[in-house]
């Protein structure tokens, strides 16, 4: 498997949407491959920090801020 299909499927492992062949080839790759690997690490790392973020309420004077923000001005 090539460096850039492994980062074309990147995506899909995340999800676990692979079918067993393509998940074993692209963990193998992984394991050979350190440039892929760093890029893989880089993703857990964004999606770990991604779903703390989704947990966490966002503050009222935040969403007020926001909101004033986003209204269409006249």
């Amino acid at each position: 498997m090539s460096c850039d299909l492994v980062a074309g499927l990147m995506s899909r492992w995340w999800d676990g949407v692979m079918d067993d062949r393509d998940r074993d080839a692209y963990e193998q790759h992984l394991l050979f491959c350190p440039p892929c690997m760093v890029q893989n690490d880089k993703a857990r790392i964004a999606l770990t920090a991604l779903a703390r973020a989704a947990r966490e309420p966002v503050p009222a004077d935040l969403r007020r801020d926001l909101v004033a923000l986003l209204r269409p001005m006249p």
